[in-house]
């Protein structure tokens, strides 16, 4: 009986996640080959630039409260306490996007002056802050309906966004659209998706806010929380900047199309974090249980991986065109990389569980700027090559000190 239920509880969410992962992936690989096929190296680079601008102003200016919120809300049963969370964050983020419209075409402006010399641009400094907003309240969303454990509701939505992109996708290439148009497409989406799957939820936006609310979020936000994360937003972003900043859009085209591919797989991976999450606080039997099946998804990506590396050579080509030639190296040294990365879908929510948060935070941080350091000797002078050697030894490095760690404190895994 006690079987039926964790297997109720936690394998049927797992499958529906994984599959809607899945789907995603393959979404995600046919957009990004229509897209640098269709556009070219050069503007496909500024547009993973672009969309890359808008997810980092939006990441960091979350400010952890996604995570606290889904700790509170998955850990209390009371939903007068939840329904308060709910609109306290929310409100936060409106008054944030209030902040984008008011100085975000500022910032965005100054960004793109020093990365994108091609004046017809000009106009994206209005469309990355305005996009932020979007891309903070669509991640929002889906960090409630992950709080409220409503797994299948969550792939719908995933399915849903991964189809109409596709969809935006064939719209554009058969009207010959500018291709700055479709990220103002994907902005509209982000905000109708957030609409319609926030209503769906039945909680009534509030304009007072609760004191004790706001003292339960502060209490949850653990400093060390909020460091690691803006690190791991720093180190995913970092190397796309640096190449805009120190080479071609063209070199960032073939940048962006390898990590986009080796993102797309592991993106299956991801589908054992959205479950493992908010079961930090519950039960020690249920996240033992998705532990142990997390492992058969690790190891299917992984072996996904190993296969990319082997036909790499024999695909990309064939597939993207002799434009995308260099792109062939650098996705084969990400990968080797990427290959350990997905151990991080168990060893993130180990260090969370057994309270060493700050340990897991300086890892973090020592990454960052070993990236960087890397990135500023390798981008000048083996541009993309450069990015992904110093990428994915980082990554590699990360993971050793997060395994050594867990080995000398005989942490069960």
């Amino acid at each position: 009986m006690k079987n039926n239920i964790i297997n109720n509880e936690i394998v049927n969410p797992i499958i529906n996640i994984f599959s809607s992962k899945v789907l995603s992936a393959f979404f995600s690989l046919i957009i990004t080959y229509l897209i640098s096929t269709t556009y070219g190296p050069e503007k496909y680079g500024l547009f993973s630039l672009i969309l890359s601008l808008m997810c980092l102003m939006a990441e960091i200016s979350d400010l952890g409260l996604s995570k606290s919120a889904i700790k509170i809300i998955s850990s209390t049963k009371d939903n007068t306490i939840k329904y308060d969370i709910v609109n306290t964050v929310l409100k936060y983020k409106i008054i944030i996007s209030f902040f984008f419209i008011l100085f975000g075409p500022i910032v965005s402006l100054i960004i793109i002056k020093a990365y994108i010399n091609d004046i017809s641009l000009i106009y994206a400094y209005i469309l990355i802050p305005i996009g932020a907003i979007s891309v903070l309240l669509f991640n929002y969303i889906n960090s409630l309906y992950q709080s409220f454990f409503l797994f299948r509701e969550l792939s719908r939505m995933t399915y849903i966004n991964a189809f109409i992109k596709i969809l935006i996708i064939l719209f554009a290439i058969c009207v010959n659209l500018y291709y700055l148009n479709i990220i103002i497409l994907y902005v509209v989406l982000n905000f109708l998706l957030a609409y319609i799957f926030f209503n769906k939820l039945g909680i009534k936006y509030k304009k007072s806010t609760n004191i004790n609310s706001i003292k339960s979020l502060i209490k949850n936000t653990y400093k060390w929380v909020f460091v690691s994360n803006i690190c791991i937003i720093l180190f995913l972003r970092i190397d796309t900047l640096m190449i805009a900043y120190y080479k071609n859009s063209a070199e960032l085209g073939y940048y962006s199309l390898a990590i986009t591919l080796i993102s797309s797989i592991i993106i299956i991976t991801n589908s054992v974090d959205t479950i493992l999450f908010p079961t930090i606080n519950n039960n020690y039997n249920i996240i033992k249980t998705i532990k142990k099946k997390s492992y058969k998804i690790i190891v299917f990506t992984f072996s996904l991986i190993i296969l990319g590396i082997l036909l790499a050579k024999y695909t990309l080509v064939p597939i993207f065109g002799d434009e995308y030639y260099p792109t062939v190296a650098i996705f084969q040294i990400l990968c080797i990389g990427y290959s350990m990365k997905i151990f991080s879908t168990i060893l993130y929510p180990i260090f969370y569980s057994i309270n060493k948060i700050k340990i897991l935070a300086m890892i973090d941080m020592f990454k960052l700027i070993l990236n960087f350091i890397g990135n500023i000797i390798l981008i000048p002078a083996y541009g993309a090559i450069g990015a992904s050697i110093t990428t994915s030894a980082t990554i590699i490095f990360g993971i050793i000190l997060m395994v050594l760690y867990i080995y000398i404190k005989k942490v069960e895994i």
